[in-house]
């Protein structure tokens, strides 16, 4: 099978256990492909030599497992259906919000024949400023690669903010939601 884009786990993690808004989702599929051939998937297993956080990638493999059963489909390591890809990603970002400075007209001040103390005692002059917001936004994706041409047939992908001061109860429900908004629309209806 062609290896695909290496995957960076920690991102992944602080992506789904972090997020406090729910995530943009969209997915995208092979209009061409039987879904309803699916029944069996197994796990695309990760290259050795990538570096991965143990008990993240196994509260995500437990996500999807549980969402899959509920649809109907189950693992089988011997003669999969499908295989199932995790991929995730991290960027730091910056937002600047605010505006410049403002003027604000006051009742007191100066006269039509003199309008240059209308600008010295009339109006305000505020520095609101801007405020810059440093923030990490990830990326999970998800891809079904049809195990009989190593072909992807399926790809659900989110993206959110990260937070990652998130208690350990917090991180898991947010997992269980993210995985489940991600995989909502598979198999396609069409």
């Amino acid at each position: 099978m062609k290896l695909l884009d290496a995957i960076h786990i920690l991102f992944l993690s602080l992506f789904v256990s972090g997020c406090s808004l729910p995530p943009k989702v969209e997915s995208h599929y092979d209009s061409n492909f039987d879904f309803s051939s699916l029944t069996y998937y197994r796990w695309f297993e990760l290259p050795g030599d990538v570096e991965a956080e143990e008990l993240m990638i196994q509260r995500l493999r437990n996500a999807v497992d549980r969402q899959m059963e509920t649809k109907g489909f189950k693992q089988n390591l011997e003669s999969p259906d499908f295989l199932i890809s995790m991929q995730g990603f991290k960027k730091t970002a910056m937002l600047v919000t605010g505006k410049g400075p403002s003027y604000q007209r006051g009742t007191a001040g100066g006269t039509r024949k003199n309008p240059s103390a209308d600008s010295l005692r009339g109006r305000q002059y505020r520095q609101t400023g801007y405020s810059p917001n440093v923030y990490e936004e990830g990326k999970l994706t998800l891809t079904l690669i049809n195990a009989a041409n190593d072909q992807p047939v399926w790809e659900g992908i989110a993206t959110g903010l990260i937070h990652s001061d998130t208690s350990p109860e917090s991180r898991e429900q947010r997992t269980q939601d993210t995985i489940a908004r991600l995989l909502d629309d598979f198999p396609p209806h069409h």
